[in-house]
């Protein structure tokens, strides 16, 4: 699959029938009990030296999101611009994932610790972002990149 079919197939990621999503719930979605719950839990196993470093990490996270909708009011553009930005979540959790395994591989040791929890606060906001894709959204995003754009390296 060449670079254009895969931005024919992100665009279509608006017309896909899921979980609709208007500018204020995105705006609110990391206040929510279930994500607060997830962070607290998280940051309470963060030793105290790095905690702010994480905030900050987690706060730019949640930045991104929200004002990446700030002046979109249409619901197929909503829909567009939760689809980018999984996609850009899950690519950075991709990336990371690899790191920390090369990591593992190449050291034996532990991968550094605020690495992983730089990974976990990623995951928190991918859940976060993930119910209100189409399956079938999530599906490709997932398999593009862990598949498609291997594919496009390898023949290049």
């Amino acid at each position: 699959m060449n670079v254009e079919q895969m931005k024919k197939n992100i665009q279509s990621f608006q017309k896909l029938e899921g979980q609709k999503i208007s500018a204020d719930t995105v705006r609110t979605l990391f206040d929510s009990q279930g994500f607060q719950s997830v962070y607290t839990e998280l940051m309470s196993q963060v030793p105290a030296d790095i905690q702010n470093d994480l905030a900050i990490f987690a706060a730019e996270g949640i930045d991104k999101i929200t004002n990446s909708v700030e002046n979109v009011d249409d619901g197929d553009e909503l829909q567009y611009m939760i689809a980018i930005n999984y996609m850009l979540l899950k690519g950075e959790w991709t990336l990371m994932n690899c790191q920390l395994n090369y990591q593992i591989m190449a050291t034996g040791d532990d991968p550094d610790p605020i690495d992983m929890y730089k990974a976990s606060i990623v995951t928190a906001l991918l859940a976060q972002v993930e119910p209100y894709l189409n399956p079938q959204a999530t599906q490709e995003i997932t398999e593009m990149l862990n598949l498609r754009i291997r594919e496009v390296v390898e023949a290049a």
